[in-house]
Order: structure tokens, then sequence, then C-alpha cells
């Protein structure tokens, strides 16, 4: 199966790892409203979310990251 996205194509692909992390509460409580709304898993949820912010980042960049961690409140981390 392909599912076409803006640019992106995206075949089946076998999920083959793990990522968490810690988030606010009623981020938490907002993404499992979402999920309940559009009959799909909060993972699948978080998943579209992520691979939406990974398409952005790639056509915007630094400047469409930069407004998000903005909001989160975070700064920068030094290297």
């Amino acid at each position: 199966m392909l599912v076409r996205t803006a640019d992106a194509n995206i075949s089946s692909m076998r999920k083959d790892t793990r990522l968490s992390f810690r988030v606010q509460s009623n981020l938490k409580k907002e993404i499992e409203s979402i999920a309940v709304r559009e009959g799909q898993s909060t993972a699948r949820i978080c998943e579209a979310f992520l691979l939406a912010g990974s398409e952005t980042y790639k056509k915007k960049g630094r400047k469409f990251l930069e407004q998000i961690i903005g909001r989160l409140g975070v700064t920068r981390s030094q290297e």
C-alpha cells in the first residue's frame, strides 16, 4: 500500500523501534481526545503528528522548529 502526502511517499513499513518521552498531562489528554474523535489509536495520532512535523521541518527548516520549541518554553541546548 502506498499513501501519498504533500511531497512524501510513505509506504507501509514495518515498525521496528519505539520512541518514548514525557509530555504534559494536558497534551496527552488532548491527543487521546483527538484519537477518539478520529477513531485511531493514540500511537497512530502521535506518529501522524511526528510525520507532519518532520515534513514541515524539511520544508521550512530551523525557523519552524524554533517556533514550536519556543511554544514549549525550552531554550536551545548548547552543543
